[in-house]
């Protein structure tokens, strides 16, 4: 959890990235549900790289219950789950990506770069959850592959799936909650994914929706200028052709004199 983060970092983080990145519209979940439900985790997974813009190619692995680490694989695990304060959470969904030192820089390079990935087989109890964790960790290796300097930085790697079309599915995948109950008593433990509480959480969604709507407004003004000046090019394109055309018969009948009803006729010719 980055407790010493200001929303001011936030919105700072997110400009940047929305100038570097760009911004992308909402991407659909069920695009990427589908799979998940046809029990195909890995095209889940790639769909996913394919809407953060990572042209790469996903293998895909389970993670055994029983694995205590990564030692000598290249896997680095990250704990991207917190509980609501009680102590207690529920059963955590790995998901590990190995970023290779040798990762090519973006470009025609890193078209069908073998990117592995190991994730835990209850990925599928909570699907949002696990597009949220990947969009995550795959967000690292894009900002690796970008060269950018904060590529390991998990504020980074939170914001970037936001502004490229992830903000909606974070926001309803980041916590997973489950109740049970005794007989007399329910108790429901929540488990927050990602390094945001709440409140953070609630600012960058908000400012990232605010990015989009600002881009949004800027591309109709943008659009509606370029209608404009088509318009205006098909308007000197017609001019400039009646003007050849009575550049022509005065070329033909030099003696002759231009009279309206020439105009009429030429504007006939078109």
């Amino acid at each position: 959890m980055l407790d010493k983060v200001s929303e001011a970092d936030i919105e700072r983080v997110l400009d940047e990235l929305a100038n570097r990145l760009g911004v992308n519209e909402h991407v659909s979940s069920e695009e990427l549900l589908t799979p998940l439900r046809q029990d195909n985790p890995q095209e889940c997974v790639q769909r996913l790289a394919a809407r953060l813009t990572l042209p790469i190619r996903i293998f895909l692995s389970y993670v055994s219950d029983n694995a205590g680490g990564y030692a000598g694989t290249g896997f680095d695990s990250h704990d991207m789950a917190r509980t609501d304060g009680s102590g207690t959470g529920v059963e955590g969904i790995a998901a590990q990506v190995l970023i290779p030192e040798s990762l090519p820089a973006y470009g025609q390079s890193l078209k069908d770069y073998p990117i592995q990935v190991r994730i835990s087989k209850n990925c599928v109890d909570c699907p949002l959850t696990f597009v949220a964790i990947m969009a995550h960790e795959l967000s690292h290796v894009l900002l690796k592959a970008l060269r950018h300097p904060q590529c390991d930085n998990e504020l980074y790697a939170d914001m970037t799936p936001l502004i490229l079309g992830f903000a909606r599915i974070v926001e309803q995948g980041r916590s997973v909650s489950i109740t049970t109950s005794d007989g007399r008593v329910e108790t429901t433990r929540t488990t927050t994914y990602g390094y945001l509480d709440d409140s953070q959480f609630q600012h960058a969604y908000e400012y990232a929706n605010q990015i989009l709507s600002d881009r949004r407004s800027k591309k109709r003004d943008l659009a509606a200028q370029v209608m404009r000046i088509r318009q205006r090019c098909n308007e000197i394109t017609h001019q400039a052709s009646l003007f050849r055309l009575c550049i022509g018969r005065l070329d033909a009948h030099p003696k002759s004199k231009l009279r309206p009803k020439h105009l009429l006729i030429s504007e006939a010719l078109q």
